[in-house]
């Protein structure tokens, strides 16, 4: 099925022939690819044919690690490539090996030992660089149920070395009274996927279908890959506007004086505060007096309110989760007459909507120069358009 998906998405079958062929292995088995149905998807059944009389299972039990390391190094595909197809192995033999209390060198390769598990495993390795695909991702793994026949007897579903090689990775079994996963797919599973879980971004190129042999009851036997350019979390967050919950921490005080609140709003902001506020108001009986409202990020509001509680003297603090909507963010820098200033970038739908130089560089550069602090973050921002403007 796995190959069936990547002939699907463009896979060349005469060229994984003839890397078959070059094997010159003594099965001399033809390869072929149908267009069929399940439950109406389309998609590519691949199939290996072998000449009559030949004895595909003249090696069936036979096969050691060796054997296969040997074939995998005779064929004609990239160190790359032929690692890759080597550690497809070497997760099955480790699964073996300790299902039967026995070494890798010492298992005798069953299903997997097959030439057509063979050609499976070379042409994943071979097909997935021949396409260019760089990462690979997988949903969560889904699993059938009931029971199978293998060499040693009935076995419950996931077969051991499928169960012991998905170690790790969540996977979930469906009502579907058949085995989904075999040893030889968790196995190519398990190397290519980086990630499990819903489908990250991607701008779609092709979709591909491999169909297996059985037609299911209630749902296509397929395997479905979608090949595609990825998008970087950048990009994304830049044609969205974000959201997030933190929390504000409000408290009226009308017993400090001026420098005191001065002194305690840059002393919150130091503590990891997002933003502090003081609002003059009126209390109880006309007094003048101001409303501190701080917002912090959620895990930060014990410490903040601990420092507001100390420095203030106040007895209650008022504390509410609050919803977020904030433009997406990046930071750059510019130079002034040989002077760095960083700047804040603002995005919306993907565009740069507000350029916003650093007060504290641009207040440094007022002082030194003795211009005003306007004409410095206008120079700034003149600065990095013509700076962005240059090819």
């Amino acid at each position: 099925m796995f190959l069936g998906v990547l002939l699907d998405l463009g896979l060349s079958l005469e060229k994984l022939q003839q890397l078959i062929e070059a094997l010159n292995l003594e099965e001399n088995p033809k390869l072929l690819a149908k267009r069929e149905t399940r439950c109406a998807v389309s998609g590519y059944k691949f199939d290996i044919q072998f000449p009559q009389g030949s004895n595909t299972n003249s090696h069936h039990h036979g096969r050691h690690f060796k054997d296969i390391k040997l074939i995998i190094e005779q064929a004609k595909m990239s160190e790359s490539a032929k690692s890759k197809a080597f550690n497809i192995f070497k997760r099955i033999g480790l699964a073996e090996a300790k299902i039967h209390n026995k070494t890798i060198e010492n298992i005798h390769f069953h299903e997997v030992g097959g030439i057509d598990s063979i050609i499976d495993i070379l042409g994943a390795a071979w097909g997935v660089e021949e396409l260019g695909i760089e990462k690979v991702f997988a949903s969560t793994p889904n699993e059938g149920k009931g029971t199978i026949q293998c060499v040693h007897g009935i076995f419950p579903v996931p077969a051991p070395a499928t169960l012991e090689i998905l170690k790790g990775i969540t996977f979930q079994q469906i009502d579907v009274p058949h085995e989904l996963i075999t040893p030889t797919g968790a196995a190519i599973l398990t190397e290519f996927s980086s990630q499990y879980g819903t489908m990250p971004p991607l701008t779609i190129e092709a979709i591909g279908y491999g169909l297996g042999s059985r037609e299911l009851k209630n749902r296509p036997n397929a395997l479905r890959a979608v090949l595609g350019q990825s998008i970087s979390d950048n990009e994304i967050s830049r044609k969205t506007i974000e959201e997030d919950t933190i929390y504000q921490i409000t408290t009226n005080i009308d017993h400090l004086s001026s420098e005191t609140l001065g002194y305690l709003s840059d002393l919150i902001m130091k503590k990891g505060a997002l933003d502090v506020a003081l609002i003059p108001i009126t209390m109880k009986k006309s007094r003048p007096a101001y409303q501190l409202q701080v917002l912090v990020d959620i895990g930060k509001e014990c410490e903040i309110a601990q420092t507001i509680f100390l420095e203030t003297g106040t007895l209650g603090l008022r504390i509410e989760k609050v919803e977020r909507m904030k433009l997406y963010r990046e930071s750059e820098t510019t130079l002034l007459d040989g002077d760095t200033v960083r700047l804040k970038l603002a995005y919306l739908d993907g565009e740069i909507i507000r350029v916003a130089p650093e007060y504290d560089d641009c207040q440094k550069l007022a002082q030194k120069t003795g211009k005003t602090l306007a004409t410095i973050q206008r120079e700034v921002i003149r600065q990095w358009h013509s700076a962005k403007s240059i090819p």
